[in-house]
């Protein structure tokens, strides 16, 4: 019912807007792709503008429509590239431009921001995310939106973020429009994929787009490269971390070209040291770390107006540990992480009249862990296994209309298949394995913006249906430039299909993704109000407040308990009745010169969850919350060669379930815990610091320190078994970490 329902509206809606727009068509509108020169990849965030100062902005697929008076003239310009100046004849209706990179003499700005249209949001590209990055050679997203004000890092060794007082697995993350489960490789110190394949980040703090949903807290949206149909390029990193290769071939030039990038983990290495003193030794240990992703693009042009695209991503974590006990045996545990996506999608321009863009998309996510025992004989004498996992379909189609330069509507349908495989238990007697649950989820949006000189307004809707329930979803923003300053607001509403059970409080290897409850669907809304302030185009301050509200949120209602020991009733310990509440300030000042660039922000937010099962119905802190955060970076171009970057951060510790008791249990000793997240974690303090010599624009060597200043961090806490139950061990993952990569770029000719 509901998908005929919506599919009735959205043609009605399509129908009544090419109306619409036929009469608009009979005004001088331009649109085209803004591509790069020598590798014809589509530019994202291009700015396209007239001689009146109406600008447009590209999409994802380089795409841009202005309107124009006779004989006039449109200007282009893009981060990193050399603007131009192009007269349109009176008959030209379409157009493809080129930009030409800016190879020396680069202008450092860390955020590219349109301060009339996304206030709360940011944009980045590889360059500027690999300077906010603290591992050498590596262009990690994650590490580089935790210098955003509102955004902090959850677990210390990993790049997993929290956002306004949210929790981790409400961030929208998606790569070319797959929507991901899991964004970490195992250790979580090392970027998902690899970063020479990204070509933009959208991040959005709130002020969602209506054609995103699933989730109730952010959106980071990645995009990778298209596809060189120009020249071929090959690129290979080797580090002490990690080794990437990356290689961009034209199949039929100006029209076909494709992209492959590969990178492996030299903690590998590890493992063969380890494994040669573990066979030649009757006892000790032996540890293998295996993590290495692909990934492929590939983009063909139809014609000037359409083009399909294709692209996957796939990757592997094995975490092996095998220890032997003189006399006793051995025992080997292992923890295997996998993702693997792909996807095809179209876009084209019909009759000039609108943009169209549809695909479709495959997920597989599965984590496990297995713990095998032998005897001295060499038998098996006990094998546990515990795993779990999503497959998730997506199919689209959307409907871009554009009417003039200050109206535009975008419109669209899509439905999710989700299959989640929740839980898988074994041992030498016993196999436990839930039935897949199958969650279906049609969604339709529309957005309409009305964007004038001084200001920039944005009403849109969403609806999704979840367990034959439909759930609204009304977004409006609004932001008003007043000579300087800049004045933003916005409310939305948006849900959360899924939910990440972590069955230890602190952390654990097994990632558990339950769909949300048919009898309680979440719903989270959201409220932001903020200004900013520029002087003289090279400082910008902001402050911004924010408020937003969660109902029939997820948790596992024991406080501190092991899956492998409860797991007949893991999912009836399972709560639906949580609610979360957040609010608080940000402030940030942005400083930009030609040389340098400086960004300092720190932000202040309180965050209670409330569950009936949990704490006896009384709110206590959200877990991750961190109230006070501070993080600042500076890059400083010292000459056309070396480029330097400080950063830090310090931030308050995140909650912590202390026992407030212990009891004797067999020959050990149990622990009694009393309210949760009572206790909290020292405070914490990184500074990271990186250096990048340019040797030539082929030849890039890259030293940096991961927490220059040595402070134990720590991972995670334990508590010994001892009667004395206020005894705990912190656990560390990283203390100082030197890093060295060495970059060739192999450049052929076009």
């Amino acid at each position: 019912m509901y998908p005929n329902f919506y599919l009735r509206i959205w043609k009605f809606a399509s129908i009544f807007l090419i109306l619409l727009s036929t009469k608009a068509s009979s005004q001088k509108i331009i649109k085209g792709y803004i591509r790069d020169q020598n590798t014809n990849e589509s530019i994202i965030s291009a700015i396209v503008y007239n001689e009146n100062n109406e600008y447009s902005l590209t999409d994802q697929n380089g795409y841009f429509e202005l309107q124009l008076s006779k004989n006039d003239s449109i200007f282009v310009s893009s981060l990193g590239m050399y603007p131009i100046n192009i007269k349109i004849q009176e008959n030209m209706t379409f157009i493809n431009l080129y930009l030409e990179p800016i190879i020396s003499d680069e202008i450092l700005i860390v955020g590219q921001r349109n301060q009339n249209k996304e206030l709360n949001s940011i944009s980045l590209n590889k360059n500027q995310i690999f300077r906010l990055s603290s591992l050498a050679g590596e262009i990690d997203v994650f590490q580089a939106l935790q210098f955003n004000a509102g955004v902090q890092h959850a677990n210390e060794g990993q790049s997993n973020i929290v956002v306004r007082g949210g929790l981790p697995d409400q961030n929208l993350v998606m790569i070319n429009g797959v929507r991901l489960y899991n964004y970490l490789h195992l250790l979580g110190f090392i970027p998902f994929i690899n970063g020479e394949m990204i070509k933009d980040v959208k991040f959005y703090k709130d002020n969602i787009p209506s054609k995103y949903g699933g989730r109730a807290s952010s959106l980071i949206d990645i995009t990778m490269f298209d596809g060189n149909t120009k020249q071929t390029e090959l690129e290979a990193t080797i580090g002490l971390i990690s080794s990437k290769v990356t290689y961009k071939q034209p199949i039929i030039k100006d029209k076909w070209g494709i992209n492959l990038g590969g990178r492996i983990s030299n903690l590998n290495l590890i493992k063969i040291i380890s494994e040669r003193n573990y066979k030649n030794s009757d006892e000790g240990s032996s540890t293998g770390i295996n993590i290495y992703d692909f990934s492929l693009s590939s983009k063909y042009m139809i014609s000037d107006k359409s083009n399909i695209s294709i692209f996957g991503v796939f990757s592997s974590d094995i975490l092996s540990i095998k220890q032997k006990v003189l006399l006793l045996g051995e025992e080997k545990y292992f923890i295997t992480w996998k993702n693997n996506l792909v996807g095809i999608k179209y876009h084209s321009v019909f009759k000039n009249l609108f943009s169209f863009e549809s695909g479709i998309s495959y997920l597989n996510y599965t984590n496990s862990s297995q713990n095998i025992s032998f005897n001295d004989l060499n038998e098996k004498v006990s094998e546990i296994s515990l795993g779990s996992g999503v497959d998730e379909i997506n199919s689209y189609a959307n409907l871009k209309f554009y009417f003039n330069n200050h109206f535009n509507l975008n419109s669209g349908i899509g439905f999710y298949s989700s299959f989640f495989n929740i839980i898988n238990y074994s041992d030498l007697n016993t196999f436990k394995r839930r039935p897949n649950i199958f969650q279906s989820n049609p969604y339709f949006f529309i957005d309409a913006n009305i964007n004038k000189k001084n200001y920039d307004f944005t009403l849109g809707f969403r609806t999704d249906v979840l367990h034959g329930s439909a759930i609204l979803q009304p977004r409006i923003s609004l932001s008003k430039k007043i000579n300087d300053y800049t004045f933003s607001t916005s409310y939305s509403i948006n849900n959360q299909s899924a939910f990440l059970i972590t069955p230890l409080t602190l952390f654990s290897p097994i990632d558990f993704w339950v769909p949300a409850n048919k009898n309680n669907l979440n719903v989270s809304s959201q409220f932001s109000f903020g200004v900013t302030k520029e002087i003289q185009k090279r400082l910008l301050i902001g402050l911004s407040f924010f408020y937003k509200s969660q109902t029939n949120i997820a948790d596992i209602t024991k406080i501190y308990t092991r899956i492998d020991s409860s797991l007949s009733s893991f999912f009836e310990d399972i709560s639906y009745s949580g609610r979360l509440k957040a609010r608080g300030v940000e402030s940030s000042l942005s400083y930009t010169t030609n040389k340098l660039t400086l960004n300092i922000n720190y932000t202040f937010n309180k965050s209670q969850s409330r569950f009936i099962e949990i704490n006896n119905n009384i709110p206590y802190r959200t877990n991750f919350l961190r109230p006070h955060s501070l993080n600042m970076a500076i890059n400083w171009k010292l000459n056309n060669r070396i480029f330097l970057n400080l950063k830090g951060i310090y931030s308050s510790g995140q909650p912590l379930s202390i026992p407030v008791n212990a009891f004797a249990q067999g020959n050990g000793i149990g622990l009694i815990f009393g309210e949760k997240n009572n206790g909290s974690f020292p405070f914490y303090f990184r500074l990271d610091m990186g250096l990048e010599y340019n040797k030539s624009k082929n030849s890039i060597w890259n030293f940096s320190i991961y927490n220059l200043a040595n402070r134990r961090n720590p991972f995670g806490i334990t508590f010994e078994e001892r009667v004395d139950y206020t005894t705990y061990e912190d656990i560390v993952n990283f203390k100082m970490v030197p890093s060295l990569s060495y970059t060739y770029k192999f450049l052929s000719k076009k």
